[in-house]
């Protein structure tokens, strides 16, 4: 029964016309500060590629000149095509056949039921968005340290380093454990499909079991400080995010930074106590070197608790301002000008980064769609009692001029 035809009509309707809008929405804008100030560009996608030119370096053709001389030697700016294919982005639902055949004798409830599944949906989805806006594209989600095999519950409990804020974890997801050591890094034989059943942030401890299957011992095979664990399925497909950015060793677009050093973005290393000179001297220190303007900064929750302590102690009024997407920022101010900072739960420690959003892009081949193979978003799952969406993009982030961009290390938290 719960196969009838206008159930799963008015169904369809209600994901596409109903809920498809919130969702675009607040994936969009809701999941990062960073990524609500960011054009949406469908321009320079060319099939699945996203291709930029970048300029570099300055005009050649320029100098003093006396009356009788020659004009100098016209040498334009350099340009470089870049070119990488767009990210896979996918968020699947899911409703049993027993939950739309209760919606007959109970639309109301029915329809709440949904509408939550929905809110829960995009507040988990909006979270990993975020996450991997500030990521390397690796998806990686924090690096084990130890491991405990547990025979009798046939559970895993990783310790893990201070590395990745202990917050990217969380239970109900399902994660791959990646082997560091394999070339190039690949899951971990029988670490894959890993259900998260417990985290304790104190301890920064994770309990996993095999959500497919029960999980065998493979303690002895985890490299401690070495493997790390990821979104399932994610690894090496997300998004291009400010670690790959600021990574100044790393490949960029597929190009290499030793042989392009104009992909490296300025950094600064233990800096220390935060104060308004320290963030004027990394403004200074981008602008000067590539002519950017500074217009976005971003930072740790607790170099955001520091620099209020630092205007506190000043005795200066620390004050806000709203920028796109909804978000309140603490205003820098210098000269009159106001320069947003966003605190970002996901940003790691001690960080603090500066950019000019005009340098940025998110490059997309569609907006957030359902997917629809010709029956409908709404298909029977192989084998399961239940049908099943798939909430689908493909899309990546992009920084034309690297350079012009900055990320401060080592500052004091408070």
């Amino acid at each position: 029964m719960s196969d009838n035809p206008t159930t799963i009509a008015m169904m369809n309707d209600a994901y596409k016309s109903f809920f498809l809008p919130g969702l675009r929405e607040q994936m969009d804008y809701g999941s990062s500060a960073f990524l609500a100030q960011l054009e949406r560009n469908t321009e320079n996608v060319v099939g699945s590629d996203i291709r930029i030119t970048m300029s570099y370096g300055r005009t050649g053709g320029i100098g003093a000149i006396n009356e009788t001389a020659s004009f100098p030697v016209a040498n334009p700016r350099k340009v470089k095509q870049a070119t990488w294919a767009t990210k896979d982005l996918a968020a699947v639902f899911q409703i049993t056949d027993k939950a739309i055949e209760a919606s007959k004798s109970s639309v109301g409830a029915f329809a709440n039921m949904l509408e939550k599944q929905f809110k829960d949906a995009e507040t988990d989805a909006k979270i990993y968005i975020g996450r991997s806006v500030l990521g390397d594209g690796t998806g990686k989600m924090g690096i084990i340290h130890a491991t405990v095999w547990d025979n009798t519950a046939k559970t895993l409990t990783f310790t893990m380093t201070a590395d990745y804020p202990i917050m990217y974890l969380s239970e109900g997801m399902v994660v791959d454990i990646i082997d560091a050591s394999a070339t190039p890094d690949a899951v971990l034989t029988g670490g894959g499909v890993l259900e998260v059943i417990a985290v304790d942030d104190d301890d920064k401890t994770v309990v996993v079991k095999g959500l497919t299957a029960d999980l065998t011992d493979i303690s002895a095979t985890v490299q401690a400080d070495n493997d790390y664990l990821v979104s399932q399925g994610s690894y090496g497909r997300e998004l291009t995010g400010l670690a790959n950015l600021f990574d100044n060793t790393a490949t960029l677009y597929g190009l290499s930074r030793a042989t392009y050093p104009w992909l490296k973005p300025q950094r600064g290393t233990t800096v220390g106590e935060i104060n308004d000179m320290a963030i004027q001297k990394l403004i200074d220190q981008a602008e000067s070197r590539s002519g950017s303007k500074i217009n976005f900064m971003q930072c740790s929750q607790g170099v955001a608790r520091s620099y209020i302590n630092y205007k506190a102690a000043l005795r200066q009024t620390v004050n806000d301002m709203e920028i796109k997407g909804g978000y309140s920022a603490i205003a820098y101010v210098n000269g009159g000008k106001k320069i947003p900072i966003t605190a970002d739960k996901f940003m790691p420690a001690g960080l603090l980064d500066g950019m000019d959003t005009n340098d940025f892009a998110l490059y997309a081949m569609n907006d957030w769609s359902w997917r629809d193979q010709g029956a409908g978003i709404l298909t029977k799952i192989a084998g399961k009692p239940a049908f099943g969406a798939e909430l689908i993009r493909f899309c990546d982030m992009g920084c034309q001029r690297p350079r012009g961009q900055f990320r401060a290390s080592g500052i004091n938290e408070s």
